[in-house]
């Protein structure tokens, strides 16, 4: 299923079940009491990790790799989080991301991730229109972007998460990240146990604002419109996994061969391929669908899940081609 030479292996390492924010949509907290993860992961957990990427990377020949902390908030681990990049980076050559809500980052933390082998910190973004509760600021992350962002340590944009009825203001917020950072976050719906199933009214909005937003900003900029639902368009050929690894350690088997046996299995249950059975202009882009689209949700059942989906897709693709048809017709002009 995995190719080795041409796709992405995005291995994501829960380092602590912290967190210094309390964002009301989290789905880190959603189904476990935050009370109950109140701890970091265990020190062997991590050193096997390690050393299982490096073995994926160095034996089976994963040519593309990249590696990240994530959460809870990885910088409430203190210089933890530092001996555990340094640690990395010595075993496997590669210098690990982290991924932060930005609350901590400080001259300190910036001055310690570049002599600790940091590649760069992603920071996730809230909807500058819309901030959930227990959320950052987001004009306040943004500054720190732009103060900290250098070449000799990247600290760059992460996700933005905006709900359904935010559809509508997707130009607006796009407008906002590209005036302040000269680019445009990946932007992602609401998932997990805080998916809602869209309207009419926002399937016609989100169509219309995509087509806006790749009209003024597909060559100025990386756009990255929800990755969950069109990652073909967005990965541009080769095929990207996130390889989830838990603060539990329940990748870990016997040898490193049954632990990467283990997590191809994982991947071929999180990335099943689409069975459908209708005929539509977008069919060929419906290769594989992450698992969440096929888990139900509060009221929301996995057959609903599936056919929103399909509606999401279709008004995605739409609004990319029409947005790309009006650049050629203005370069025929």
């Amino acid at each position: 299923m995995i190719n080795k030479t041409d796709d992405y292996l995005h291995f994501s390492i829960t380092a602590t079940g912290r967190c210094n924010a309390s964002c009301s949509y989290c789905h880190f907290y959603a189904k476990r009491p935050r009370q109950n993860m109140m701890y970091d992961i265990n020190e062997y957990i991590f050193r096997y990790y390690i050393d299982l990427i490096k073995f994926i990377k160095e034996d089976i020949g994963q040519k593309k790799i990249t590696y990240r902390l994530s959460g809870g908030e990885p910088l409430v681990m203190g210089d933890r989080v530092f001996e555990m990049s340094r640690y990395a980076y010595d075993r496997i050559g590669q210098k690990l991301n982290i991924l932060t809500n930005g609350i901590a980052l400080n001259d300190n933390i910036i001055e310690k991730a570049k002599k600790n082998n940091v590649g760069a910190f992603i920071v996730s973004l809230e909807n500058p229109f819309e901030v959930a509760e227990g959320a950052a600021n987001p004009q306040n992350i943004v500054n720190k972007i732009i103060d900290f962002n250098s070449d000799e340590l990247q600290v760059l944009p992460g996700i933005v998460i905006v709900s359904n009825k935010m559809f509508g203001e997707l130009e607006h917020i796009c407008d906002y990240f590209y005036e302040n950072l000269g680019c445009i976050p990946p932007i992602s719906e609401k998932t997990y146990a805080f998916y809602e199933s869209p309207t009419q009214k926002e399937l016609e909005a989100l169509k219309e604002n995509v087509a806006n937003i790749v009209e003024k900003y597909s060559e100025k900029t990386n756009l990255e419109l929800f990755p969950y639902i069109i990652p073909e368009i967005i990965n541009d050929g080769g095929n990207e996994y996130l390889v989830e690894l838990d603060i539990e350690g329940n990748s870990i088997k016997e040898t490193y061969n049954a632990s990467y046996d283990y997590l191809m299995k994982k991947i071929k249950r999180s990335y099943p391929t689409v069975q459908c059975n209708k005929q539509c202009d977008w069919s060929e882009f419906c290769i594989t669908r992450k698992w969440i689209w096929d888990y139900s949700t509060n009221d929301i059942n996995a057959e609903t899940k599936r056919e929103d989906y399909c509606l999401l897709k279709q008004s995605l693709c739409e609004g990319y081609l029409e947005g790309m048809l009006r650049i050629e017709n203005k370069r025929k002009e």
